[in-house]
């Protein structure tokens, strides 16, 4: 195919014409002529006879040898002169019997020309038709600008094997044999793709995902080769319906181990699926099994084609090998289909000691992962859960089976599934943290995280291991190589687990700034949550957050939402068009918030001290589902109220009649908030009628009365020096009502409040040392209780060096709110 197409009807039956049977029969190759789609024969190496073809436009010069030439250029002979023996040609006056010879110019490359769909890749020729044509011969790059050739009849016969054909076992056998790898692969696939069988295309797909699966740059490649895939995909398709069902599941095994990705993936393994679904009874297990799993592997999900196959799969189950029952279980995990009778018959037969004993660690560990994921937690299931434990178990002098047996993805794959399943196996988490501590050298970022995240939903504390992993995340080999979700799930495992590790904390806080954007909400939302109940604080990382958030935050769910605001109260954190921002989005979907997520969302603005007058009101007006609320929302909602001054009289009297339903959950914790809220509803709405029954206040007043307190070493510094300007103080007086006075001077009813930077807003972008909503509810409380407050600040204190300026300091802060103190 060059500029004139390939595949026109030459004379002869089977649609070549002399010129290129006069070409095959020197072996020539062709080179480009100055007129598109005009190609021929290079001068010098005519051996085979004077054939002649007239053409329009074209010198005729004899060559070196003689020989009268039908096509030239340059003044050297390009083809034989040979005798018209065919009809028209792209509109020319010659044929050259059903292929046009020039390079195509239309992607200005000289690589030599297809001929087979008329397409070429040489410079010079305009774009080939789309004509079948007799053969494809490589030529060199052609010079001129050829105008696009018209398309060719089909010919009568498929392509005969010339010097650059190969017949359906040669072409297999160059497939397999491709000598430069992925380069080999692509040239037959441009020279052969068209007249390539199922057999080609699978082997051709087989190939390229052994090369392709390792290939360190995978992503890159198949980016650059886009155009090439989406041929292999195209091709591919043309042969699915005589494809058997071993050739399915290798384009499907192949493509997956490619990275095919995006439309092409989607065409192709939803046509595969269709294709499948007729054949299923024909396919043998392994079959079966790597279809499915490359489907899944790929992130497709292909439903109708996953239920067939759990009907199909159970009465031939006895034949499947370890890997491919493992392969079937993963597959239906990966893409969250639910097959309960399938998952129970393998469960069965892998509830064997002898087949456990014998098994790939891959192929255990995989299929643990998949009941795990999936819930599947019936009693055959968790029958081969204690099963396997006990494999590990020291129960003689070698256990049938050692963790060293389980490469690092396969331990943390299982560690993960018995947590999930609460199977309770201490002694597989002791011997897997001996034994991670001794190869952690070999655990990669991910495995890492993965391998925390397990010892942590399993409750399995492990200190020693989670100091060596911590050590071991942050060398330089393994910090770079933690992406946004093992940050994440790090960061969780160490907060739930109550491991400190500050070190680590303020390494991943940098790795994430790196990497924010990709964070998915959810990811962000755990990140940032795991800093504040680490009581980690991450300047830098927080104030990123808090501008990149914001016009993305409708992408955030509800939970998402609640989690990253709690997280910025918490460490007092302040992010003013963060908080205004959510409180629009929080309103938009309020309707999907779950209890929980509104509680803690209020408790968030009522903590920071952030107005979100909306908020609230929007809240007030769903009262009627408060009767979804547990003890615990209650009481963080009323709190959340009277924090935030939020006066909604008719929503707090059903707040206060499904408090007094819930007061048998009522836990301290809950009784102290209550407290405080019954105290803002008496002294500063003034509402009688919405306090609680006064049973229920007492039992709250005695709570917050009995609520521990700790002094710190600054409140002891300045109580020094109050006693020495006051002789009547009183270090942590508690108030009748409950509350407590850091330092109190009874006869003037004043209270000193030694603030240290919890109390304070800090770090955020401009606002620095505003006091939170938590201290400005204290300082009104007690001013409603009929007390002066004064605010010791610790940032304030810590700036006065001899007693003197002390002294003097105290001074002036009796002075703003009562005279000074009588000594």
């Amino acid at each position: 195919g060059g500029g004139m197409g390939g595949g026109f009807d030459g004379g002869r039956p089977d649609g070549c014409g002399a010129a290129e049977m006069a070409c095959r029969q020197a072996n020539w190759e062709g080179a480009g002529s100055d007129r598109g789609g005009h190609g021929g024969c290079p001068p010098g190496r005519l051996v085979g006879g004077d054939a002649m073809a007239s053409s329009a436009g074209t010198s005729r010069v004899p060559d070196d040898h003689g020989v009268r030439c039908g096509w030239a250029h340059n003044g050297e002979c390009i083809a034989p002169y040979a005798q018209r023996n065919a009809g028209p040609m792209g509109g020319d006056a010659a044929a050259m019997g059903g292929y046009g010879f020039a390079a195509n110019g239309a992607y200005g490359k000289g690589k030599g020309v297809d001929g087979t769909y008329g397409k070429g890749k040489g410079v010079g020729g305009g774009r080939g038709g789309n004509g079948r044509g007799c053969g494809s011969f490589r030529g060199r790059a052609g010079g001129g600008k050829g105008s696009r050739g018209d398309n060719g009849s089909r010919g009568d016969n498929p392509p005969l094997a010339g010097p650059c054909q190969l017949n359906p076992k040669q072409l297999s056998s160059a497939i397999t044999k491709a000598s430069h790898g992925l380069d080999s692969l692509l040239e037959l696939l441009s020279k052969h793709g068209p007249v390539m069988n199922f057999i080609h295309i699978s082997n051709m797909w087989n190939k390229m995902g052994i090369k392709l699966r390792e290939h360190s740059s995978r992503s890159d490649w198949m980016m650059a080769h886009e155009r090439d895939m989406t041929e292999l995909v195209q091709y591919s398709m043309a042969i699915f319906d005589g494809c058997s069902p071993q050739g399915l599941a290798n384009i499907a095994h192949g493509a997956a181990c490619c990275g095919l990705e995006g439309a092409p993936a989607e065409t192709l393994y939803k046509s595969i699926a269709t294709h499948a679904r007729s054949k299923l009874n024909d396919f043998k297990p392994q079959e079966l099994a790597n279809m499915l799993w490359a489907i899944a592997k790929a992130g497709q999900t292909a439903p109708e084609l996953f239920s067939a196959a759990a009907k199909v799969a159970p009465p031939r189950l006895h034949l499947y090998q370890d890997q491919n029952l493992s392969n079937l279980v993963h597959a239906f995990a990966t893409v969250s289909h639910k097959a309960p009778e399938l998952f129970d018959a393998i469960a069965s037969i892998a509830n064997d000691r002898e087949f456990l004993e014998k098994a790939a660690a891959q192929a255990i560990a995989n299929m643990l992962w998949g009941f795990a994921k999936m819930e599947h937690t019936t009693e055959a299931s968790l029958s081969l859960f204690n099963l396997v434990g006990g494999l590990f178990k020291q129960d003689g002098p070698r256990p049938p089976r050692t963790i060293s047996d389980f490469k690092p993805q396969e331990l943390v794959n299982m560690a993960w599934a018995f947590a999930m399943v609460e199977c309770k196996c201490p002694d597989l988490f002791v011997i897997a943290a001996a034994d991670s501590i001794q190869r952690i050298a070999l655990f990669e970022a991910r495995h890492l995280a993965s391998l925390v995240h397990a010892f942590a939903i399993a409750g399995e504390r492990s200190p020693q291991l989670f100091k060596v992993v911590a050590e071991e995340s942050l060398l330089p080999r393994n910090l770079p190589n933690f992406r946004a979700q093992a940050i994440a799930n790090t960061l969780c495992a160490y907060a739930n687990a109550e491991q400190r590790a500050p070190l680590l904390f303020v390494g991943m806080a940098q790795a994430a700034r790196k990497r924010l954007e990709e964070f998915k909400p959810l990811e962000l939302a755990n990140t940032l949550w795991a800093f504040s109940t680490a009581e980690s604080e991450a300047p830098h990382l927080f104030n990123a957050v808090a501008e990149a958030v914001p016009p993305i935050l409708h992408t955030f769910e509800p939970a998402n939402i609640s989690n990253m605001l709690h997280a910025f109260a918490v460490l007092c954190h302040g992010a003013p068009a963060l908080f205004e921002a959510a409180e629009d989005e929080a309103i938009r979907q309020l309707a999907d918030f779950k209890p929980e997520e509104i509680a803690s969302i209020l408790m968030a603005y009522g903590r920071i001290g952030h107005p979100a007058p909306r908020l609230f009101e929007a809240v007030a007006q769903r009262s009627s589902g408060i009767q979804q609320y547990g003890a615990q929302e209650l009481s963080n909602i009323a709190w959340a109220f009277a924090a935030a001054d939020a006066r909604h009289p008719l929503f707090l009297s059903a707040l206060r009649r499904f408090i007094v339903a819930h007061e048998a959950e009522l836990a301290t914790e809950n009784l102290v908030q209550l407290q405080q809220s019954q105290l803002w509803i008496e002294h500063e709405l003034k509402l009688q009628a919405l306090l609680l029954p006064v049973p229920l206040r007492a039992k709250c007043a005695a709570a917050m009365r009995s609520h521990a307190v700790h002094p710190s070493k600054l409140q002891g510094d300045v109580r020094d020096e109050v006693a020495l300007l006051e002789p009547h103080w009183q270090e942590e007086l508690i108030l009748d009502e409950g509350p407590s006075i850091d330092i109190a001077l009874p006869t003037r009813r004043v209270a000193v409040e030694v603030d240290g930077p919890n109390h304070y807003i800090s770090h955020g972008i401009g606002q620095y040392h505003r006091p939170t909503g938590k201290t400005n509810f204290k300082r009104r409380l007690l001013k409603a209780l009929g007390w002066l407050p004064v605010s010791v600040p610790s940032f304030e204190w810590q700036n006065l060096r001899d007693r003197a300026s002390r002294q003097e300091y105290l001074l002036h802060k009796l002075r703003e709110v009562e005279g000074p103190p009588s000594r």
